[in-house]
Formats: structure tokens, sequence, C-alpha cells
């Protein structure tokens, strides 16, 4: 077993608190500027932050396969500017660096409109009428948890490494689940896998029309689209141009389908 004063070197060091802030934001907030993501973090960070600091950690991050460039958005001056958005990678390590369950919600609806994510199973939930506090309860939680402890290694070399160890970890509160009776929840997982095991289409050029069809349908339990929730669909409508994200890492699917079915 691990030792439990195992810490994530994503979130540890000098600027561990700030790479926290960064995936945080950019996860539940969609593709923002470097000068955005200052300017909001400068407004609700306990310690003092800068465009300077921030566009630092931010290009460090792109370098560590936390964030990647999402297109370009036309500024007020007229020029065009990177946008920046969490990978797979980033979504897992803002789960990692604790947050609130709105913005828990906020996380899965937005990675789960990335192809290949894992957290595609967590949103499918929602859809198919799962309340957000069981899938939170029974999952998000655990897969949080073993995030902090390292049986889920951000750090891995690459998302199908990643990608794997979710699949092994929702197969672990699954059995757990079923222990407790709830053999239907599972077998709704396992429909969903099946569906998540078709082709994937190929991704539009942007990911607001995916995003309203998740706000507007997320399941028994979920909030109505909320005002927060439109200003991230709004902010995706802004982007100028988002960049188009082959599928990937669908060799979780399969692994959690096979290790759910031997359950049944």
């Amino acid at each position: 077993m691990r030792e439990s004063a195992y810490t994530i070197p994503l979130l540890s060091g000098r600027e561990g608190k700030m790479n926290g802030e960064v995936v945080r934001f950019l996860s539940v907030s969609g593709p923002s500027l470097i000068y955005h993501v200052a300017k909001e973090l400068s407004s609700t960070s306990e310690t003092k932050v800068n465009y300077p600091t921030v566009n630092r950690r931010v290009h460090d991050l792109v370098a560590r396969g936390y964030l990647m460039p999402a297109g370009t958005k036309k500024t007020k001056a007229g020029t065009q500017a990177q946008l920046y958005q969490t990978t797979i990678r980033g979504d897992f390590g803002s789960l990692a660096s604790g947050l609130s369950a709105p913005q828990e919600r906020k996380l899965i609806l937005l990675a789960g409109t990335k192809p290949g994510s894992p957290f595609l199973l967590l949103k499918h939930m929602l859809d198919k009428g799962l309340s957000f506090e069981f899938v939170q309860r029974e999952f998000v939680s655990g897969v949080a948890g073993d995030l902090r402890n390292g049986y889920i290694n951000i750090e891995a070399l690459n998302e199908d490494v990643i990608c794997s160890a979710f699949a092994t970890s929702m197969a672990r509160k699954l059995r757990e689940v079923m222990g407790e009776g709830g053999r239907e929840y599972v077998e709704q997982v396992l429909s969903i896998l099946e569906s998540l095991a078709s082709p994937i289409r190929k991704p539009t050029q942007s990911p607001a029309p995916a995003l309203g069809s998740a706000l507007a349908g997320a399941g028994a339990g979920a909030m109505a689209q909320a005002p927060a929730s439109r200003a991230i669909e709004s902010r995706y409508n802004s982007v100028a141009k988002v960049r188009s994200v082959p599928a990937q890492n669908e060799g979780w699917v399969p692994e959690l389908r096979q290790l759910v079915e031997d359950m049944l």
C-alpha cells in the first residue's frame, strides 16, 4: 500500500499551488486566454497573482501535458491571442487538486465532451438519469481519492496509462456498489459502455452544441442550466477556432467493459 504522505508532483513544491489554481480554473471554465486566467485568479486567489507568473505556469503545464492550445480568439486590440484548455491529464489533475461539488459537476460536463475522455462515462451516467449526488458519492469521490493517494498516477508516461488506471478504479467502485444491492446501476453502466464502444463520431469544430445538450439533459438530480453554466457555454461560443481533438484513449472502454462483465 502506498504511503499516506504521497504527494502529487503537479501540486507539490513552490509552484504547486498556482498549478492547481490554473488547471482548476481551465477545467471548469473552458478555453481561455492567459490574460483572462490571470485576471480571474487575481480576484479569487489567496496569494498575489500576476500575469507573468500565470504565463510561466501555463507554458510549463503545456510542456508537461496538462494543458494544450485550443485555437485563438480575437482581442479588443484586433490581434489573435492563443487560447488554452486542459487535456485529459489536466482534467484529472484538477479533480485531484480538490473541487467543490458544483465544480466537479462542471468538470464532468465539460470534460465529458472530449473524445476518448473517461469523463464521458460519468457524463453519460448523468445523461441516463443517475443523480449527480449519487455519481459524485459513489464514483467521483473514489476516483479523486485514488488520484490523491497515487493509485491513479497522473504523471504517467501517457494518458492511456492514466485511463487504464481509471478503469480499474471504477471497476472497484462498481463492485462495491453491486455488493450493496446496486446491481441495476452496474448493468446500466455496462449499457453505457456498450454505447461508448461504438465508433466515436467525428468531433465538431466547436464543443458548444454538445455542451448545451449536456446541460439541458444532465439527468435526475442535476441542476437546470444555471447562469454559471450558460457563462461556460458562452465562453465556448466565443472561441474563434477550437482545436479538433482526435479520438484517442478508447482503450479504457473495452477494458472497463470486460471488468464489469466479469462481475455479472
